[in-house]
């Protein structure tokens, strides 16, 4: 199986600001944050994702301001290919660009899409729930990672799975941030933490995108080959015009025949907000705040 990796790092990372700020004196997006004392949390996921897929096949997604930083943080894994998106149109998008990157390098090539901000306490088992997924990624048109949910969380999105055969569960519907009531009540059901970890055919997946977001996956398709400098331009202006699109909301919940992996003991959080990630990395962090 011809699996790669494509890694989102192309975020802002707005809502933690305030403790990256406190940190490093400026709003660093928290992909590039040293939060646990020695490497970023885009290191980290890159790290974590090397036993699924070589750094040959593993593609990041940064925004333009950031592609230098990124080249440079990423140095010690030569082969990975960072493309750089000309501005932020959404995470549509952002999933879109290197999906097209892999395409043309390995049109039958499997992919796991992962955020880069993300801490898992044991990062074995997040590695094996995406091996697991790629099982039924054969014959589904996207299998997705949740995580069990250890509390009744009202910032998370939910997913709500049905049936479920050989480990992989359908996808009956999506919750965003509940409210109290109603997580209350997704928690005592068994509904799992959307983790956006998504594992698919890279072609299965842009079918899917291309039929939901015609517009975005045609103006992608203009400016082939992705990455190049004879393209940089023709992207910019394609993306100028492009309306901002949310990968989960736009392309997730419009489509069917997707399954679900349960993530189960991983200690999986978004690092959302600055309480969420003194909540994960603890000491840790308090220590890197100290020094």
């Amino acid at each position: 199986m011809d699996v790669w990796t494509i890694v989102l790092a192309a975020g802002k990372g707005r809502r933690l600001s305030s403790l990256t700020k406190r940190l490093y004196g400026f709003a660093l997006p928290k992909q590039f944050a040293v939060l646990d004392g020695s490497s970023s949390l885009l290191e980290r996921t890159v790290e974590r994702l090397l036993p699924l897929a070589s750094p040959e096949r593993t593609v990041v997604v940064v925004s333009n301001a950031h592609e230098s930083l990124a080249r440079a943080m990423l140095s010690r894994w030569p082969g990975v290919h960072v493309v750089a998106q000309p501005l932020d149109r959404g995470t549509a998008p952002g999933v879109m660009l290197p999906l097209a990157y892999v395409l043309e390098r390995s049109p039958a090539a499997f992919v796991c899409v992962s955020p880069s901000d993300h801490h898992f306490r044991d990062e074995r088992a997040a590695r094996q729930s995406i091996e697991a997924a790629l099982i039924p990624a054969e014959t589904r048109s996207m299998v997705l990672v949740g995580a069990r949910a250890t509390r009744p969380e009202t910032q998370y999105g939910w997913i709500v799975p049905g049936r479920s055969c050989a480990g992989c569960a359908s996808v009956l519907h999506f919750v965003e941030k509940p409210d109290a009531d109603s997580a209350g009540r997704l928690f005592e059901q068994g509904a799992l933490w959307n983790t956006f970890l998504v594992v698919a055919r890279a072609r299965s997946l842009w079918d899917r995108c291309r039929r939901h977001l015609p517009v975005h996956a045609s103006a992608i398709d203009a400016c082939h080959p992705v990455g190049t400098d004879r393209t940089r331009i023709a992207l910019r202006k394609e993306y100028a015009r492009l309306p901002t699109r949310d990968f989960s909301r736009h392309v997730l919940q419009r489509d069917r025949d997707l399954g679900v992996v349960e993530l189960a003991g991983s200690g999986w959080s978004d690092l959302g907000t600055p309480e969420r990630a003194l909540e994960a990395l603890g000491p840790l962090l308090a220590g890197q705040r100290a020094g």
